[in-house]
């Protein structure tokens, strides 16, 4: 699932910050299932604070909250891991939302 949310304060102001959360049954790497994805997004449920609807799956409740409530939250923007470029250079990875830092708006 893919969520966009737009930054309203700080550094990043004005940007939109799209957020990926993986299928928490799929695997990773080492073979393990992405369960962090579910917890993190009911940790984000949570915050926004607006229950789903009996039988609602997560697309329809964050389509369904996005445009009925728009829904103000705060996170912290995390820096990109670095990484090394094809030249062997060292690089700087883009910024990411910090999707375990989520917090209801003061």
């Amino acid at each position: 699932m893919n969520l966009r949310f737009d930054v309203v304060e700080g550094d990043y102001q004005g940007r939109p910050v799209y957020v990926s959360y993986p299928d928490p049954a799929s695997l990773d790497k080492n073979g393990k299932p992405k369960t962090w994805s579910s917890q993190a997004l009911k940790k984000l449920e949570i915050v926004i604070g607006h229950d789903a609807l009996e039988g609602e799956g997560l697309v329809d409740y964050f389509n369904r909250v996005a445009t009925d409530y728009a829904p103000h939250i705060q996170a912290q923007i995390v820096p990109g891991r670095a990484y090394v470029d094809e030249t062997g250079a060292k690089q700087e990875g883009d910024p990411q939302f910090g999707i375990f830092t989520v917090a209801p708006a003061a």
